[in-house]
């Protein structure tokens, strides 16, 4: 893309299943590893159709956590130049991006309206499956990562609830092409992570 060889992958939902692809593209020679996928929003504004750049990704202790990390609790964050790439990316194009934290939750039905108005308290904008993995991987096998996510759906906004097939494909579109654009620009050697 644009000069900048990329690779691109599909990896289930959870965190589980995305660890083994996370994994295998970086024994693959991965540098750079940028999730890009839908989430829902759970602060009022964020709307359908606006997109989310996490700079930090809440997670509940335990299952790969702990087969990871032992009893350390991680604190994933993405790579602060891949994130900064990302949301400028964003902005340069005139759309709105959200450079919050989000939730990392395994259970993609269990939400209900006490956890998300909890979970919303302190701090983070939506929730999806697989960032906190993603980040905590990055930071363990020194690759930099980041996130863009399209909001699809919200938990909280009265009105468009859902976003409309119609738009959900142009969005997708402009979310991949800004991704793509960003990772044109990371400068994979600069700050290499100390191994």
């Amino acid at each position: 893309w644009r000069g900048t060889r990329v690779t691109v992958s599909t990896h289930g939902m959870g965190g589980p299943g995305a660890a083994i692809i996370f994994e295998e593209l970086i024994e693959l020679g991965a540098k750079v590893l940028v999730r890009y996928g839908t989430t829902g929003g759970i602060r009022r504004g964020v709307k359908v159709g606006d997109y989310v750049v996490p700079v930090a990704a809440y997670y509940y202790s335990g299952g790969l956590y702990r087969e990871y990390f032992g009893d350390l609790s991680p604190a994933p964050a993405p790579s602060l130049d891949v994130a900064w790439t990302l949301y400028s990316v964003a902005r340069e194009k005139g759309v709105r991006a959200w450079p919050y934290p989000v939730v990392s939750s395994d259970a993609f039905y269990a939400e209900n309206r006490e956890m998300v108005e909890r979970w919303a308290s302190y701090g983070p904008v939506s929730v999806e499956m697989e960032c906190a993995t993603l980040f905590s991987i990055g930071w363990l096998r020194r690759v930099k990562t980041g996130a863009l996510l399209l909001v699809n759906g919200s938990h909280v906004e009265p009105v468009d609830r859902l976003i409309l097939e119609e738009t959900m494909e142009e969005r997708l579109r402009l979310g991949a092409e800004m991704v793509l654009d960003a990772l044109s620009r990371v400068d994979v050697a600069a700050d290499a992570l100390p191994r």
